[in-house]
């Protein structure tokens, strides 16, 4: 048998064994596969239709529906607040709650953050064993403070990079503040961890620093590290009674 004789006789064969069907199913599914990835690809056609038909659908579904219920929701929980708390506490949750709903910060400077502690800080220091200055009017002496940064050591290769932020005053520890700051871009900015949540219900014990923090937690607000060290002083809004000898 010649070598001709040999190829037809086993082409024959996988014709009629249904080899060739097996192989034409198989590279088929496969040209299927592979044209219907394309298709679906970020910027591919059937993507583009698919998009085209959901907002046709789900833009009119979404101007129609009656968000309401949930207005009612909220009217009920501060209902609920309301009336197991005192008169003063509830103009402190409802400063707190318009102070949570202002206009979001897209970037923040870490000493912008530690100046609005300063702020807070001369509300609340404790005045106890400050001298009382007579020089312009009558003021309690200022009080020292201090901000510090940390860099946190990364235990894993692909971690974020961590800082603590420390806010002190050695004269009251009580207003004392500690947060961390994180990223995982080295591009980009800084954002505070740990204060991105808040129960309703505890509105009423948040200050000043912690509605501040919640926000830029809650609303990733790129923190920038212009300084990793900072000192200034602080003098106390509260006034002393003037005594004269």
């Amino acid at each position: 048998m010649t070598i001709e004789q040999s190829i037809a006789e086993m082409l024959q064969k996988k014709l009629s064994d249904g080899s060739i069907e097996k192989i034409i199913e198989e590279k088929l599914t496969k040209c299927i596969g592979e044209c219907m990835e394309n298709m679906f690809r970020w910027s591919g056609p059937a993507k583009a239709l698919i998009e085209e038909k959901l907002k046709a659908v789900m833009i009119p579904a979404i101007e129609e529906y009656d968000f309401s219920k949930y207005t009612l929701k909220l009217d009920a929980v501060l209902a609920e607040i309301v009336n197991s708390t005192s008169l003063q506490d509830n103009k402190k949750i409802l400063d707190n709650f318009k102070s949570l709903m202002i206009e979001k910060n897209e970037e923040m400077k870490l000493s912008d953050i530690f100046d609005k502690w300063c702020e807070f800080g001369a509300k609340e220091v404790e005045t106890d064993g400050l001298e009382v200055e007579y020089d312009d009017g009558v003021s309690y002496e200022c009080v020292g403070v201090e901000m510090n940064v940390e860099n946190i050591e990364n235990i894993g290769r692909y971690g974020p990079d961590k800082k603590i932020v420390r806010f002190t005053c050695e004269h009251d520890e009580n207003i004392n503040l500690q947060f961390e700051i994180y990223k995982y871009d080295f591009m980009k900015g800084y954002e505070v961890s740990g204060y991105g949540n808040f129960n309703i219900n505890g509105l009423k014990n948040l200050n000043d620093m912690d509605i501040l923090l919640i926000r830029l937690g809650r609303e990733g607000t790129k923190i920038t590290v212009d300084e990793d060290y900072l000192e200034d002083s602080i003098r106390p809004e509260k006034e002393p009674e003037p005594t004269f000898s």
